[in-house]
């Protein structure tokens, strides 16, 4: 029985006849093992064939090297460790994703406020908390315009303070034992029923507040307005 380190299966065997593996044997046994769980015989003899220098140009001798110094038996624990090393370096890879860029709570939190700033800034100078809508049924362009609240910039700026609150832990949601925690149904608050004055108002609470505060904005302002004259409800 052939014998060879089970760290170094490409390192000098000894073989079975108890007879050194030569050097010619050796670089044999090495292509093999690097030719991966593809290998053949046939395919080694291939390349030496079509090689300026090879250790032999004889499939009977690759044969009777393989028996003799265990081809199979190291070809299998070589794939053994390149797996492992494979496998280590993935893992050294993943650790290394998850302590930088976005995979840091602190990163994401600083992205989503760069966010918000930059979602505020544009509601700043473009007052875009209300836009102009054509009258219904009106097709031309040149009808006169409607003024309408525009809550989409005000649910996404939400939207962005609830992230903020969640990655800073403001929105810890209670636990009982055996139960597991479920999100409520949000529905998304309809504005369009507020004064420009109120809204004024929501997006100063909006600027000011705190992660953990951000759904105070909404409860401070009054839950029933009247319809205004020329505003869609």
């Amino acid at each position: 029985m052939a014998a060879w380190h089970a760290m170094d299966p490409a390192g000098l065997a000894l073989g079975s006849d108890g007879l050194s593996e030569s050097s010619h044997a050796n670089a044999a046994a090495r292509e093999y093992l690097r030719a991966g769980p593809a290998r053949s015989l046939e395919g080694l003899l291939t390349r030496y064939c079509s090689a300026v220098r090879a250790p032999t140009r004889s499939l009977r001798t690759l044969r009777r090297w393989a028996v003799t110094y265990d081809w199979a038996g190291r070809a299998a624990a070589w794939d053994d460790i390149q797996r492992q090393v494979a496998e280590a370096s993935e893992e050294e890879r993943h650790r290394q994703s998850l302590q930088s860029g976005l995979a840091l709570a602190a990163e994401r939190v600083d992205n989503l406020k760069l966010l918000y700033a930059d979602l505020f800034s544009y509601y700043q100078q473009v007052m875009a908390a209300w836009r102009e809508d054509l009258q219904p049924g009106s097709l031309e362009p040149a009808r006169p315009a409607v003024p309408r609240f525009n809550t989409g910039i005000f649910i996404q700026l939400r939207g962005l303070l609830d992230d903020l609150a969640s990655e800073t832990g403001g929105r810890v949601a209670p636990t009982l034992p055996g139960i597991s925690p479920t999100a409520p149904e949000e529905t998304a608050p309809d504005y369009s029923l507020l004064s420009r004055e109120e809204m004024h108002a929501l997006v100063e609470l909006l600027q000011k507040a705190t992660p953990g505060q951000a759904e105070e904005a909404g409860q401070l302002l009054p839950q029933h307005q009247p319809s205004l004259p020329g505003f869609d409800a």
